[in-house]
């Protein structure tokens, strides 16, 4: 695969994961809206996922052909470094969101103020 088609890969799922999540946020009580909203993320998660794979396997094979010849930049590992960062973050917090939602707003975790505080603010 072309890899400058991987971006639009990646922007075509994310949105197609945020789509239905937009149209339900709202539908409180509406428990297939709450499953099209958990499908959503759940694709989200794994569209996530296999970003960080990938691109963790891209920055591996980069460093193993050109790391003697061509180091990365002292300005491109703290990049790389937070770019995993946030994205682990973002996936916890969708993890997090479909443990919230499993059942229908109902649960102890969406009570949980702490917790929610913290995940929603990354």
């Amino acid at each position: 695969m072309n890899p400058k088609f991987f971006v639009w890969l990646f922007i075509l799922c994310i949105l197609v994961s945020l789509i239905p999540q937009a149209f339900v946020q709202g539908a409180s009580g509406n428990r297939s809206g709450v499953r099209i909203s958990i499908g959503g993320i759940i694709l989200q998660v794994v569209t996530i996922v296999i970003f960080v794979v990938l691109f963790a396997e891209y920055v591996i094979r980069y460093v193993r052909k050109h790391l003697a010849s061509k180091p990365l930049q002292t300005r491109t590992k703290p990049f790389i470094a937070f770019l995993f960062a946030s994205t682990i973050s973002i996936l916890i917090c969708c993890i997090f969101r479909i443990d919230e939602l499993r059942d229908d707003y109902e649960t102890p975790l969406i009570r949980n103020e702490a917790a929610f505080m913290t995940l929603k603010s990354t």
